[in-house]
């Protein structure tokens, strides 16, 4: 009766996901811009480019009503740190690939969008049983290792958190899949010869703690892990037990729905295949 309208709560995770919305836009609007005429270096005139980069798309995220940036205040804090962490991510990336003789050749990489056929996985489950998975999706970057036409491809994945990247355990009990399938669908197009997959922190991209790539000669058991989970689901195994290599996240459900909080600390949640 009054009008009143209840103030809105500054939540701090709102700047996490906003980070790395913008990102991961500025990131791939650089590189689309400069993939014909990669630089070796963030010299002057790929700074200016970075910066017009940057300014339309936070510009066109501010514009977008349906787009929620945070309060003001958090978001003129969010704002100049994305820009600041996207420049010094970039002042370390760019003289990394030439000196290791990498470049990107597909930014934003999607299938099964806009009319595209998905790309069909096939194999055995974890039960050796035939499965199948349709998958759509975006990849944030193939880079090219080893000549323009030759060599190698290298899918890379962007973070955009302070936490350690994942490592290894993770494609061992189910925790990770996203890369060992984004590898597929780029071998399933045909785009060339895939050889590794890697996570890069766009906060600590020198980190030596995130260095693990998985190799796709070694995909095969956690494909066999993805495989399994439209048959548990189909058999209605909604488990809340999280696998013992990653926490239980903020956006996962919770005690109300689960019911528990627990971490498997051995295996996986795909061993007892029966229950």
């Amino acid at each position: 009766m009054l009008g009143l309208e209840e103030v809105a709560e500054a939540d701090e995770e709102t700047s996490v996901l906003t980070f790395g919305s913008v990102a991961h836009g500025i990131l791939e609007g650089f590189y689309s811009t400069v993939l014909e005429d990669l630089p070796t270096e963030l010299d002057e005139r790929t700074a200016r480019v970075l910066e017009a980069v940057s300014d339309r798309v936070i510009s066109d995220l501010e514009s977008n009503r349906d787009e929620w940036l945070g309060l003001e205040p958090l978001w003129e804090v969010t704002r100049q740190d994305v820009r600041d962490k996207v420049r010094a991510y970039l002042e370390w990336e760019i003289p990394y690939l030439a000196l290791k003789g990498e470049r990107p050749m597909a930014v934003e990489l999607q299938f099964g969008f806009a009319g595209q056929p998905p790309v069909e996985l096939r194999g055995v489950d974890m039960a050796r049983q035939p499965a199948r998975l349709l998958l759509r999706g975006r990849v944030d970057r193939v880079d090219r290792h080893g000549g323009e036409q030759g060599g190698v491809l290298r899918v890379l994945d962007y973070k955009s958190g302070l936490t350690s990247l994942p490592r290894k355990k993770g494609y061992e009990d189910g925790a990770l899949l996203q890369t060992a399938l984004y590898m597929m669908a780029v071998d399933s197009l045909g785009l060339g010869s895939v050889d590794s997959a890697r996570y890069r922190g766009i906060q600590s991209p020198g980190n030596p703690a995130n260095k693990y790539e998985l190799k796709f000669s070694r995909v095969e058991p956690t494909i066999r892990l993805a495989l399994s989970i439209p048959g548990r689901v189909r058999a209605g195994l909604f488990e809340a037990v999280q696998a013992g290599s990653a926490s239980i996240a903020s956006w996962q459900p919770g005690r109300d729905i689960t019911r528990n909080q627990a971490s498997l600390v051995d295996g996986t949640r795909f061993d007892r295949l029966s229950e």
